[in-house]
């Protein structure tokens, strides 16, 4: 049986109509019509959705069903020899692509984002150091590079991410990968950053306090605090960015 017999066979047999699976994949109903009388085929991030909405197995829903029986739910889809498979490899491989993507897209962005944040917050050391006039007209120049990464980070990002508004719909395999990754984020990395952050502050809070004990006080005591913030915050930033992003990843399938 062919994919387009198979796809239509098995959307009746599960009483959807085209409009309704259209809906769920996100394309038109003039898109469904047409795999279903072979005149196009689906991208592969959709064939992982059908998968799922029309509980086949990749196998099965391009080669046709290999038993008369029919799985009424994931859990009961018979086990495959998925690694071994072309088709899954195939299927697979996009998913995890597009995973890493966005990943990678966060990462950039939360780097660019802490790095703008870290010279705005190193800024007002200018001030302190070289008086209210030189060190106001001096912090101007970390402020306007600060600005400057923000916008960029934020406009870079925001393209990047413009045709990736819906939530992917990931296969078994890769949302188990993903899930791990972030099971090791949560429980480690993450703990790692943000305890990290608040140790410098710590740090800087306590240069400040010690200089203000050993000389008399002045601004430029304060200099230390902001020199150790701007690298906390930029763990902050880091931390909660690729937490978020995890959490957007996954929301659709767990509620992690």
């Amino acid at each position: 049986m062919k994919f387009g017999q198979t796809l239509q066979a098995r959307r009746k047999e599960l009483g959807l109509s085209q409009e309704q699976l259209a809906l769920e994949l996100n394309v038109s109903r003039q898109a469904v019509s047409k795999w279903e009388s072979g005149q196009g085929y689906p991208e592969v991030e959709k064939l992982c959705l059908l998968s799922e909405i029309l509980q086949l197995s990749l196998d099965e829903l391009m080669k046709g069903p290999q038993t008369a029986a029919r799985p009424q739910s994931m859990e009961d889809l018979p086990a495959e020899n998925g690694e071994d498979s072309l088709i899954q490899r195939f299927v697979l491989q996009p998913c995890r692509q597009e995973v890493e993507q966005r990943l990678h897209q966060s990462d950039d962005f939360a780097r660019g984002l802490s790095a703008g944040i870290a010279l705005l917050i190193v800024s007002v050391l200018f001030p302190l150091l070289w008086g209210d006039d030189l060190g106001a007209a001096l912090m101007i120049i970390p402020v306007g590079v600060g600005v400057l990464i923000v916008v960029h980070a934020s406009l870079r990002y925001s393209q990047s991410t413009k045709k990736e508004h819906r939530q992917l719909h990931l296969d078994g395999e890769v949302l188990c990968d993903l899930q791990d990754e972030y099971q090791r984020f949560a429980q480690r990395d993450f703990p790692l950053m943000i305890a990290g952050g608040v140790f410098l502050i710590l740090i800087g809070l306590a240069c400040l306090l010690l200089l203000e004990a050993l000389f008399s006080p002045h601004d430029a005591h304060a200099a230390p605090l902001f020199l150790f913030t701007a690298p906390a915050v930029a763990l902050f930033v880091n931390a909660g960015i690729r937490q978020s992003t995890y959490h957007q990843l996954l929301s659709p399938h767990t509620d992690a």
